[in-house]
């Protein structure tokens, strides 16, 4: 791991000199997540840590060694507090309830 430590963050480093983008965005899955966490803060700063996005996926199992992955994980680290982020905005999925979150809702006691 100390190898793939490495490779990594040299790989940053570089990222971080010629990217001309001002936010980066890494994904990773379970068995180097807290590594590449570090190399990231490292590289970028502690400081500019955005957010991360944690995917997370339906996987059933009747394993009796443990819980299972089901999650992957998006860091977004910007190069300085300066970025744009442009959102993308789509259609809602077939299957979102679009009544229930356009409805009016109203405070009550309950």
């Amino acid at each position: 791991m100390n190898d793939y430590y490495v490779f990594i963050k040299d790989r940053l480093i570089e990222c971080h000199r010629v990217l001309k983008a001002k936010a980066v965005f890494l994904h990773c899955d379970k068995y180097a997540s807290h590594y590449l966490r570090m190399a990231l803060d490292e590289v970028f700063g502690m400081e500019n840590f955005q957010s991360e996005i944690v995917w997370s996926y339906k996987r059933w199992s009747n394993s009796k060694s443990g819980l299972l992955n089901n999650h992957q994980t998006i860091y977004f680290y910007s190069k300085t507090r300066n970025f744009k982020f442009n959102r993308i905005y789509t259609s809602y999925s077939e299957t979102t309830n679009v009544d229930q979150i356009l409805q009016e809702r109203v405070r009550d006691e309950k």
